[in-house]
């Protein structure tokens, strides 16, 4: 580009405030930055029932879903926003041990990494009518290639999750009644390290990302008194699958769910909380009658302060 050109392009920007923040590293110019092609790859528009092709090979990485690996690896962005609030089933099937995952602006929602096979992701999540989210594919471990991605509604009124890209199969359904016991019940999550065991006979939930947990669960109360921000670290001897839930069964909204981060054994969850709302923390297994034994290391975290206790008055940093 000569500096003519250069001169143009920056009388051209500048007055727009174009060029502010493109770039903090030091000693390259965010124009040079901007003209090289530089910066995140170009969002595109998702729709309902309308699939496309895509492919991650040359992109950019813009986002790090925690199910996806430490490994740098390049992603491809849509936009999507629905008509009807409800519950959406976002899947992906590619050529490359793919990543599905979908963002409320920087909070992440859910993420999956091997539906029933490494080449296939899904997570199932109910969203707000005409609002933007950022559905991410991305690949494990440093993986690409290319993909189908698809979007399709589900019925909101019903605890039935359709678990195949194909909206007319059979749906696995939760056991409402069981399910809405244990959470009467259910032992509150605690600050600090929390350990338990998955019990086979003790299945019910069928959580939204995964493979729906088909194995048995655990499931934990989660209640704040202040606006609190919750992260959850869960290491486990099984494939464990975590999700948050406002509400238990019957009418429940799924606030996060999350497999393999990084791996198997591990994964985890953050979420900001509500005060005067009843939230679920489920722990599931991915494969049918896989008990055994998990850690929980859960922070609840105030915007002045660590929270002491999930209930009760919270205790300040200085």
């Amino acid at each position: 580009m000569s500096a003519e050109m250069v001169s143009r392009l920056h009388a051209l920007l500048l007055p727009l405030g174009v060029l502010t923040g493109l770039l903090g590293a030091p000693g390259c110019s965010p124009l040079i930055y901007l003209a090289s092609g530089g910066g995140p790859d170009e969002v595109q528009p998702l729709g309902v029932d309308a699939p496309v092709l895509g492919t991650t090979h040359g992109s950019h990485d813009d986002y790090a879903p925690r199910c996806a690996g430490a490994e740098e690896t390049p992603d491809a962005a849509y936009a999507l926003e629905v008509r009807r609030a409800g519950r959406y089933l976002v899947g992906v099937q590619a050529d490359f041990d793919a990543v599905v995952a979908i963002y409320d602006g920087d909070r992440l929602l859910a993420c999956n990494d091997d539906h029933e096979v490494a080449r296939r992701a899904q997570v199932i999540v109910l969203l707000e009518a005409r609002r933007r989210y950022i559905v991410v594919v991305d690949g494990w471990g440093g993986d690409e290639g290319r993909f189908e991605l698809a979007v399709h509604a589900r019925d909101t009124e019903s605890a039935a999750v359709d678990l195949d890209l194909q909206p007319n199969s059979a749906p696995q359904a939760e056991d409402v009644a069981a399910l809405e016991a244990r959470c009467s019940s259910a032992e509150s999550l605690a600050p600090g390290r929390t350990e338990g065991v998955l019990i086979p006979s003790e299945s019910h939930a069928v959580v939204g990302c995964g493979a729906g947990g088909r194995g048995p669960e655990a499931v934990y109360r989660v209640e704040v008194d202040r606006p609190t921000r919750l992260d959850v670290e869960i290491t486990s001897e099984l494939d464990a699958v975590v999700e948050l839930r406002r509400g238990c069964s019957t009418g429940h909204q799924v606030l996060a769910c999350v497999d393999d981060a990084p791996d198997p054994m591990h994964t985890g969850l953050s979420a900001d909380l509500l005060p005067e709302e009843s939230y679920f923390l489920i722990i599931d297994s991915y494969a049918v009658d896989a008990g055994g034994t998990f850690e929980i290391e859960a922070t609840f975290t105030l915007r002045d302060g660590p929270q002491d206790s999930p209930q009760g008055s919270p205790q300040d940093t200085p």
